[in-house]
């Protein structure tokens, strides 16, 4: 069997480790699941009460992919938080990534998921958050107008006076 669980049907999830995966019906919120198995339908995951779940954990808490491999996400209004200066979109290469609100337009970023306004992004000439064909809160930048736009790619951290527009 295929260890990524391309064999499975419809409404069914390849559980295990290794190559000694099944197939297994999928889980619906609420309903009892082991963390690491990959075994919750959708966006949702198995939280540490044994339940499948697609509310997020709140601020401060720990988020990303926990020592059991489940991928822990945030409540809508925040963002998986590194604790790292190495900044990146996948918080499980952090394990001690936390959840933190999400920056309003004009607040300093490193990563578009940081800002808050769903047209926004991380402006990696300015290092803050844009929306497109917008400027910051602070006026100090233009966003990017226009096809492209924001990226989840980490800004630059050089302090370079780069332009754009």
């Amino acid at each position: 069997m295929n260890p990524y669980g391309y064999e499975c049907a419809a409404g069914y999830v390849c559980t295990g480790s290794g190559y000694a995966k099944t197939c297994t019906k999928v889980k619906l919120p609420g309903d009892s699941c082991t963390q690491g198995q990959s075994e919750c339908y959708g966006l949702s995951f198995c939280s540490d009460n044994g339940k499948c779940t697609r509310t997020g954990v709140g601020e401060n808490q720990p988020c990303g992919t926990n020592p059991q491999g489940e991928y822990i996400q945030c409540e809508t209004d925040l963002y998986c938080g590194l604790s790292s200066t190495q900044a990146s979109i996948y918080a499980d290469v952090d394990p001690a990534a936390t959840c933190q609100k999400k920056k309003p337009t004009g607040s300093n970023c490193s990563y578009s998921l940081q800002c808050a306004d769903i047209s926004a992004y991380c402006d990696s000439a300015t290092s803050l958050c844009a929306t497109c064909g917008g400027s910051t809160a602070t006026g100090g930048a233009t966003g990017m107008g226009g096809a492209g736009g924001g990226s989840d790619i980490p800004a630059s951290t050089g302090g370079a006076g780069a332009t754009g527009g």
